[in-house]
């Protein structure tokens, strides 16, 4: 039995959060990954979410106690700009008022608990980029037709050691 560490930790947490929202909005065979590998145009469309850049920042002078900021981007894949388009909105909208902060405990490679710990908060703005690979769309695999990624700058309710 083992846990996760605070980066997975917000990974997992974003994708618990969002999961249940895009089914429940009526968006049909999305899929939600945490990793390139699972990208491809047989299961369009896809959401990814992954950490970028990290910062800790000392809570108060002379404490080792940290606080953690993190850039987490969301891609979205999909097989039309419409589709596209409606979905980045969509998380845009969810993903602005903050979500939950678990801590994961893993046994033989399971989640088998989860244990809330406080909150994610996302800044504002929130970039919002239209990948286009200045390329002939027609050119291009499936996968980067239509293409767009939402930056996230979060941070966690949790001080660190």
């Amino acid at each position: 039995m083992s846990q996760y560490k605070a980066t997975r930790n917000i990974e997992a947490s974003i994708l618990d959060y969002i999961t249940p929202l895009i089914a429940s909005a009526g968006f049909t065979g999305v899929s939600i990954e945490k990793t390139f590998a699972n990208v491809s145009g047989d299961n369009l469309p896809v959401v990814l979410v992954r950490s970028g850049d990290t910062e800790h920042e000392r809570w108060e002078l002379g404490s080792d106690l940290t606080k953690r900021f993190v850039i987490v981007l969301v891609d979205i894949y999909c097989k039309s700009d419409g589709l596209k388009l409606d979905l980045t909105d969509y998380l845009v909208s969810k993903l602005k008022l903050g979500m939950n902060y678990y801590q994961y405990t893993i046994t033989s490679g399971v989640v088998t608990n989860k244990t809330l710990l406080g909150r994610i908060t996302v800044a504002t703005p929130i970039p919002v980029t239209q990948v286009d690979l200045n390329v002939d769309k027609s050119d291009l695999s499936i996968v980067d037709r239509h293409h767009s990624l939402i930056s996230l700058s979060c941070s966690i309710t949790v001080l660190e050691n």
